[in-house]
């Protein structure tokens, strides 16, 4: 009782409260931040639906007074579509063509808070009201929300821009038609045609996917500030847990590839350590100046240790003796010793026997022939030829 008192407490006609020039926005008094649309314009009967502020242009609306009623148009669709009602369907309001007949009209009174909303074709016992969430007619002696049949009405000159009410925007309706029965005579209409609650409080379809009717937002749980402060570090920490990984183990890797080098190197220094060696005719060890290795395969290999051997051997056997072709500083050394050994066997031997002149023209006869059969003759034994001679 106490809502409706509050309702229909200072209730009264309003005759023209709303300029016909102007644009109005309505909004429900249980949910003021959704506002009453049409949708997207179509030449199908569209149902009135509420959608979530947003200044859409089909949330504008024209209340054209006309003798005591108004009828309702919608910036989309222009004058030649109003709000009303049919026989067929008395509980959602549509968008009709226009005419002049009692489903069209409505009378629009002040109460506390907003405005009221009455169809002539059903009076005021069904008055236009959110229905859970969309817009209907309440059904005869129904419950419902406190304060649902209750409209905030706003003008919207922004919507004038450009779009100007002129022309058939403020021409009269034509086949308009009074209706002087009673409220009490339009309940006892109502109730005769077998109007029922039922059929006033199903929801009307929307009319296309992008205007469908909105529910009121319900409040959706937040994280605290603690939880996402705690999300925030257990993200910084798994970062930091796998960096560490992949750096431990690129770490590792790399390790490896370095002790293995350092092995190879390794055992390949000991083995230059190990230089080679030559044995010469006196059956002496002769090291060569360089260990020999092998030399790279191709340029820029970064092997190191390796170099060209500093000196090539010629070998060749004459007499038993073995001669070296290309002679080091030690091999002249040995050459001297020997020329002097010849020398001094040379003095002694005339010493003993006294001189022998058949004797050094036959050695050197010898010498040069020994010379003519093998060219490869070494020059130590030319130079011990010739001293016999002398």
């Amino acid at each position: 009782m106490a809502a409706v008192a509050y309702e229909l407490h200072a209730r009264q006609a309003v005759e023209p409260a709303f300029d016909p020039h102007m644009f109005y926005r309505i909004r429900n008094f249980n949910m003021p931040n959704y506002q009453f649309g049409s949708g997207i314009a179509a030449d199908t009967y569209i149902p009135v639906e509420l959608n979530i502020k947003g200044g859409l242009s089909s949330e504008n609306w024209q209340l054209f007074y006309q003798a005591g009623r108004y009828f309702i148009r919608n910036r989309d669709y222009g004058p030649e579509s109003q709000l009303g009602l049919t026989d067929g369907d008395r509980g959602v309001p549509r968008l009709y063509r226009q005419n002049g007949t009692a489903d069209q009209q409505w009378t629009v009174n002040q109460v506390v808070g907003g405005y009221e909303m009455v169809n002539e074709l059903v009076g005021s016992a069904s008055p236009f009201a959110l229905r859970a969430t969309s817009p209907a007619m309440r059904a005869q002696g129904s419950g419902g929300w406190p304060n649902e049949t209750i409209w905030i009405i706003d003008d919207n000159p922004s919507a004038l821009v450009d779009k100007a009410l002129i022309g058939n925007w403020t021409s009269p309706v034509e086949g308009f038609v009074a209706t002087d029965t009673p409220p009490s005579q339009v309940l006892n209409n109502l109730t005769s045609s077998g109007l029922s609650s039922s059929t006033l409080t199903i929801p009307f379809p929307s009319s296309t996917p992008t205007n469908s009717p909105l529910t009121a937002p319900s409040p959706s749980p937040r994280l605290s500030s603690g939880a996402i402060a705690g999300i925030a570090i257990g993200a910084i920490v798994l970062i930091s847990a796998a960096a560490f990984l992949l750096w431990f183990f690129l770490r590792k890797r790399k390790m490896k590839k370095a002790q293995t080098f350092e092995h190879s190197t390794t055992a390949y220094e000991a083995d230059a350590r190990h230089a080679l060696v030559e044995i010469d005719a006196d059956g002496n060890k002769v090291e060569l100046a360089v260990p020999a290795s092998e030399l790279s395969c191709r340029d820029g290999d970064p092997m190191r240790y390796r170099s060209e051997l500093d000196s090539r051997l010629v070998l060749a056997e004459l007499e038993g003796d073995e001669v070296e072709g290309n002679l080091g500083e030690r091999d002249t050394v040995e050459a001297d010793r020997v020329e002097e050994e010849a020398e001094a066997d040379q003095v002694q031997e005339e010493a003993e026997v006294g001189p022998k002149s058949a004797e050094p023209k036959t050695k050197s006869n010898s010498v040069e022939l020994d010379t003519e059969a093998n060219p490869l003759k070494s020059e130590t034994d030319s130079k011990l030829a010739g001293a016999k001679v002398e």
